[in-house]
């Protein structure tokens, strides 16, 4: 558990859609959403544990009656 003091969180996402099939038995799309987070602490004597995750999600839709 770290108990130090947070300076700043900071956040960048990003995503897209992409039809892969669009026709007359609907359309199936495919997506994906990634995102990077990072928590840094205030300076401290021998330095402070700064932290970070990246996540990816990806999706798979199918709309049988859309256009």
């Amino acid at each position: 558990m770290c108990a130090a003091n947070t300076s700043e969180i900071w956040q960048a996402t990003g995503g897209f859609w992409w039809d892969v099939y669009k026709g007359d038995f609907g359309r199936l799309r495919v997506g994906g959403q990634g995102s990077c987070a990072e928590r840094r602490v205030f300076a401290s004597i021998g330095g402070g544990p700064n932290t970070n995750e990246g996540i990816f999600m990806a999706s798979l839709r199918y709309y049988p009656f859309a256009p």
